[in-house]
């Protein structure tokens, strides 16, 4: 099915998901223009799963979706994604606070994936693919063990023991790190030197080559 709001004032979304409401998307098109495509709002208890199809867009800057998935605070509000496509200017925004959650299973994200200063306790991203800049304005660290990324996450967003390399095909994916600076782990023993700073300790995690 297809499911659009063609308003496009900030308030105009497809589904507002209000009060406690399990919200699972499976296939079909959930969209709203210049709009959240799909909103949890104060949603203690609520839910949004997404296992297949596309919530939100951006196909241009005169032409999008503001987010694709947004939460707004909510002490218990959960969002699992493990298929489909979510997109917009934020293809997902969360500021749930408290038992709030997100896993990321799979899916593609077309837009930023962004957590606030307030935002969920419980952050997970093992899978999916991800086109724009994923991270958080808060204090949540090491949060992702897989995936694959357009844009370098930053170290302190990588799990610890791991690190993001780039691959044959231009994605950053994530692997087990050669060496850390207090738990942000290094694909290479020379990219931990070159970034440590005076008193750090660069620890080696796996037996390497050097050579000249």
């Amino acid at each position: 099915g297809y499911l659009f709001n063609v308003s496009s004032g900030s308030a105009a979304y497809a589904i507002d998901n209000y009060s406690a409401g399990k919200v699972t998307i499976n296939g079909g098109t959930v969209d709203a223009a210049k709009a959240s495509a799909i909103r949890l709002f104060y949603n203690n208890g609520g839910k949004v799963t997404v296992n297949g199809g596309t919530v939100g867009h951006y196909t241009s800057d005169d032409d999008y979706s503001y987010m694709g998935i947004q939460v707004m605070s909510g002490t218990d509000a959960d969002v699992e994604v493990t298929g489909g496509t979510i997109a917009g200017m934020y293809a997902l925004y969360s500021t749930g606070t408290g038992d709030s959650a997100v896993s990321i299973t799979g899916g593609t994200f077309d837009g930023y994936v962004g957590f606030g200063s307030a935002g969920p306790d419980n952050i997970s991203i093992s899978g999916g693919r991800f086109l724009e800049w994923t991270g958080t304005w808060g204090s949540q660290t090491g949060f992702i063990s897989g995936g694959e990324f357009a844009v370098e996450p930053d170290a302190i967003y990588v799990e610890e023991g791991k690190a993001a390399v780039l691959n044959e095909e231009g994605w950053y994916v994530i692997t087990e790190a050669v060496a850390e600076i207090d738990g942000i782990g290094y694909a290479t023993l020379a990219a931990a030197i070159e970034d440590a700073n005076e008193g750090d300790t660069v620890v080696l995690l796996k037996n390497v080559t050097l050579e000249g």
